[in-house]
């Protein structure tokens, strides 16, 4: 590449914090730590109003660390949603440890006796075990000869480890997937009073330990019979019995008319055990004296591994399926999903991983105040802001309000989607309602800021629509770009890799307030071929899709730079620097 190429700030998206608990879009809490040094090195006042999962409240307690004994920074944390709200307070008040550590083996406890018999299978020997996940399959109808069959049977081949595209009936219909019916069934769900259709699942593998060791098994009598007694057990009080998006019919930008059928209601995305489990736990939690922190840890499990959206894979060259969790601003439910022992998973995993973010941000010396509001609301409190660390919704890219919405029925509170800052369908919201919104937030925050502040954007979008609203809205806020850096956070995102628009890396766009707020004309867009030919180094002709995503994003780094208006997606900029790029080979001598 040639010069030009925007200052890279680099930070892994790991570490204690990080993988405490999860959430969508996360910045990693070390780069917003060097963005907090770099623009407060000496101490003072940090915000954040579009917080998520609190990042910058740790960034702070990382940063603090490297003032003198008497420097501190304070933080001010919102968000709109009350489950993001609900992670940064938690990730940023560290319990006692030793009072947390008995909280949580209290409520384990507790809920082990209440439902523990739900997890447990009998090994071959007679032995029992403790379950510690059942992978489910749904029932697929031939389009020729319309039998059901268990997409487990036709999809998985274990000697190959992969999922077949093409799937055989016994008939020798050959078809793929999208093409056939899944077996569904009516019957009356007794939690919300109503009849229900649903997607009929049936569990085809059980893994569980016995003294310490591992086995696996297809369910026998005993473990459906199980399965049908947990069926028929009430869920405690705490429960949610909320309708999605607390509407009727299709319920949001998120929804899909397959693998979303039948689900109307929050309990929906879970097996019945593994809801009531969380039922107990929860419950359990409010009789500990750290029940917010405890609850926080249930949190970290519930929406990433409790659900029907864990799923089972594969990897290339294990033949040996790989569990994940869910897809973050997603609400996707595979064919395979997998029923999760959440006693197991927060008592092993998530409980160790969130004391280990407590010790993160245990014995800061700055304040940290957490609210949930909309930004606009910013213009009218006391505090006065030296530096604002913003990462916005990006466009259409993730519906929070629904994608949280799971999360919240276990809070009762709900985020406010009239004020939520986003482009959306369902909510009947265009690029100019997200660029008012952006700029009513904007505005509050620059009336904020302490003479001399600066605001760090982070923003990242594979469409020129959301850009140029973004852009807009600084400018329609009073603000002016200083600079432009390039976030890389070392591993790609999982819509980063798969996606063929993928963007590679987070713009991370320098503010000031202006002396002025009158808007400025946009200049106009530099064209797209002459850019290109300038920027490419024939040297590193071909382009892999790395390069190809890096240079897109110093092209939009640029074009924010300069004021301009974007005209182009990732997928033009992608198609015709492949067209520059073969130029260049075809012109390049050989030999």
């Amino acid at each position: 590449m040639t010069s030009g190429t925007p200052e890279v700030l680099s930070s892994p998206r790991s570490g204690d914090a990080y993988n405490a608990h999860s959430y969508h879009t996360k910045v990693p809490a070390g780069a917003i730590a060097a963005l907090i040094e770099r623009h407060l090195p000496h101490g003072g006042v940090v915000a954040d109003p579009f917080c998520g999962s609190g990042s910058t409240g740790v960034a702070a307690a990382i940063a603090e660390r490297a003032l003198p004994a008497t420097g501190r920074y304070d933080v001010l944390l919102g968000d709109l949603s009350p489950y993001a709200t609900f992670i940064a307070e938690g990730l940023n008040r560290a319990p006692n440890e030793e009072t947390f550590e008995r909280s949580v083996r209290d409520c384990l406890d507790l809920a082990r006796r209440e439902i523990g018999a739900l997890w447990s299978t009998n090994h071959s020997d007679g032995r029992s075990g403790e379950i510690m996940y059942t992978v489910w399959s749904e029932l697929l109808i031939c389009p020729r000869c319309r039998s059901s069959r268990r997409f487990w049977d036709q999809a998985v081949d274990l000697d190959e480890g992969a999922i077949r595209r093409t799937l055989v009936c016994p008939c020798g219909h050959e078809y793929r997937k999208n093409q056939a019916e899944r077996v569904t069934e009516q019957l009356f769900d007794p939690f919300i009073g109503e009849s229900i259709e649903r997607i009929v699942r049936e569990p085809v593998v059980i893994a569980y330990e016995v003294d310490g060791e591992r086995h696996e098994k297809a369910p026998d009598d005993d473990d459906l019979a199980v399965i049908g007694a947990a069926a028929r057990l009430t869920a405690p009080t705490v429960c949610p019995k909320r309708r999605m998006l607390n509407r009727t019919g299709p319920w949001g930008d998120l929804h899909r008319t397959g693998y979303h059928r039948g689900i109307t209601h929050a309990h929906h995305f879970y097996t019945w055990r593994s809801f009531i489990t969380l039922g107990h736990l929860w419950d359990a939690a409010a009789h500990t004296k750290t029940r917010d922190a405890v609850r926080l840890l249930i949190s970290s499990y519930n929406l990433a591994h409790a659900t029907l959206m864990s799923r089972l894979v594969f990897k290339r060259g294990n033949p040996r399926p790989v569990l994940t969790g869910y897809q973050t601003g997603a609400l996707y439910i595979s064919s395979l999903p997998v029923e999760k022992n959440p006693l197991i998973g927060i008592e092993r995993s998530k409980h160790r991983a969130l004391t280990r973010a407590f010790s993160v941000v245990k014995g800061r010396r700055g304040k940290v105040d957490v609210m949930t509001a909309p930004a606009q609301d910013w213009r009218n409190l006391p505090v006065r802001i030296d530096y604002a660390f913003v990462d916005p919704p990006f466009g259409a890219n993730i519906p929070y309000a629904e994608a949280n919405f799971i999360a919240e029925a276990w809070l009762g509170r709900f985020t406010d989607q009239v004020a939520e800052a986003t482009m959306s369908k369902a909510q009947g919201k265009s690029a100019t309602d997200y660029r008012v919104l952006l700029a009513e937030g904007f505005d509050a925050i620059r009336h904020r800021l302490k003479r001399g502040g600066r605001m760090t954007v982070m923003f990242h979008s594979a469409a020129s629509e959301p850009w140029n609203a973004l852009t807009g809205a600084l400018c329609d806020a009073g603000f002016k770009t200083d600079g432009v850096l390039l976030l890389d956070k070392r591993q790609a995102s999982f819509k980063q890799v798969r996606a063929k628009d993928a963007v590679e890396g987070d713009l991370l766009i320098e503010v000031r307030p202006r002396r002025t707020t009158t808007s400025r004309a946009r200049r106009r867009d530099t064209h797209l071929r002459t850019w290109l030919q300038n920027a490419l180094d024939r040297k590193l002709v071909p382009l892999d899709a790395e390069a190809e995503r890096r240079l897109f994003s110093r092209y939009v780094a640029e074009h924010v730079q300069r004021g301009a208006r974007l005209n182009t997606s990732a997928s033009q900029f992608y198609s015709a620097a492949r067209t520059v790029a073969a130029a260049f080979a075809e012109s390049t001598p050989t030999g």
